[in-house]
């Protein structure tokens, strides 16, 4: 597992930019040791983070609940993922599981029933990675530290 939390009096960031730039970069190294082939952004917004993945030769698709009319974005709510058990080798999120519980001021069992598809749809062995992290995970994935920052948190099928 992953923590990564901003470090403002080193100048971290929270831009979401920035951020799907970092994950990037970082996985592009392979610190997992599995072939990331098929990845999944759950509240993808614009679809900027897969849009890179794409660029880098992944096979790659965003959820989100607005309404798209881009190829490999799916207007999907990601308490119900409109996918197959053990489809992706990575899932990734930025603030999507926060503006949850910040913004939509969704409940805890809300929150976690998102988790619970996450881990449906990641193939064992998988890696979820979570910007802020959050406790629900751990109730679902096997905790392991995969790298050490301040803000993420990624956690290990």
């Amino acid at each position: 597992m992953v923590f990564l939390k901003p470090d403002y009096r080193r100048g971290g960031s929270t831009n979401p930019t920035e951020l799907a730039d970092r994950i990037i970069g970082y996985i592009s190294r392979n610190p997992f040791g599995i072939d990331i082939q098929y990845v999944l952004d759950i509240g993808t917004g614009n679809g900027y983070l897969v849009k890179r993945f794409l660029s880098n030769g992944m096979f790659a698709y965003g959820v989100d609940l607005r309404n798209f009319h881009q190829y490999n974005l799916i207007n999907a709510d990601v308490r119900q993922l409109p996918f197959k058990d053990e489809s992706f080798d990575l899932v990734t999120e930025l603030f999507c599981l926060a503006d949850m519980r910040e913004i939509q001021c969704l409940s805890i069992d809300e929150q976690r029933r998102a988790i619970f598809e996450v881990h449906r749809v990641l193939r064992g062995g998988g890696v979820f990675i979570t910007v802020p992290r959050t406790v629900y995970a751990l109730d679902f994935f096997e905790i392991k530290k995969i790298y050490q920052d301040d803000i993420w948190g990624m956690y290990r099928k």
